[in-house]
C-alpha cells in the first residue's frame, strides 16, 4: 500500500470511529436531559430486578451509556420496606455506604437524611453527579444518590407487593 493510501485507509478509519461514537452520543449523550432519560430507566431497571437474598453480595452492575458502571462492585446493603411507589437501595463498600432511590409518579416524596459531614454542596445527586437541589426526592425525578443512607433502610429483605386497597 502507498503511503498515501494507508493515509487515507487512517483517515477514513477514523471519520468512521468518529461518526459512529458521535451518533450514539447524539441519541443519549448530547445533553443531561437526554443523559438521564436514557440512564434512568436502566438503573431502574437494575436495582428493581435485585432480589431480597441478594442483600450482603458484590453488585455486578449496569453499565450506563457514558460506559460507567456505578454499582460495580458495591455490596447490596438494604432494601427496605417503605411506601408504595418509593424505592430505596443501600449499597457500600468499606465502611461507606449510600442510597439509590427514587418516587414513582403519584408517590410521596421522601424527605432526604441529612449527613453528620454533609458539605455545602448537599448529600443528594442526580445520575450523573449533578447535585439535586430539592430537600426530598419528589415523585418522577428519577434516581437521586444519597450520600447518607438511614440506619433503618439498612438489612432490610425485599418487600413484598403491597395489595392494592
Amino acid at each position: 500500500m502507498t503511503k498515501r493510501a494507508t493515509l487515507w485507509h487512517w483517515l477514513t478509519a477514523g471519520l468512521l470511529l468518529t461518526v459512529a461514537s458521535g451518533a450514539r452520543g447524539d441519541s443519549c449523550d448530547s445533553d443531561l436531559g437526554k443523559w438521564l432519560e436514557c440512564n434512568n430507566p436502566r438503573v431502574i431497571a437494575y436495582l428493581s430486578s435485585l432480589a431480597g437474598d441478594q442483600i450482603g453480595t458484590v453488585l455486578d452492575g449496569v453499565v450506563l451509556t457514558d460506559g460507567s458502571n456505578p454499582f460495580k462492585g458495591l455490596t447490596l446493603l438494604g432494601h427496605p420496606n417503605v411506601e408504595h411507589g418509593t424505592h430505596i437501595y443501600v449499597v457500600g463498600a468499606a465502611r461507606e455506604r449510600s442510597a439509590y432511590v427514587w418516587v414513582e409518579p403519584g408517590g410521596a416524596e421522601l424527605w432526604i437524611p441529612r449527613c453528620p459531614q454533609e458539605t455545602v454542596l448537599g448529600n443528594a445527586f442526580v445520575l450523573s453527579g449533578d447535585v439535586y437541589t430539592w430537600n426530598a426526592v419528589r415523585p418522577g425525578d428519577g434516581v437521586v444518590r444519597l450520600e447518607c443512607a438511614a440506619r433503618a433502610w439498612l438489612n432490610s429483605p425485599k418487600p413484598a407487593e403491597s395489595p392494592k386497597k
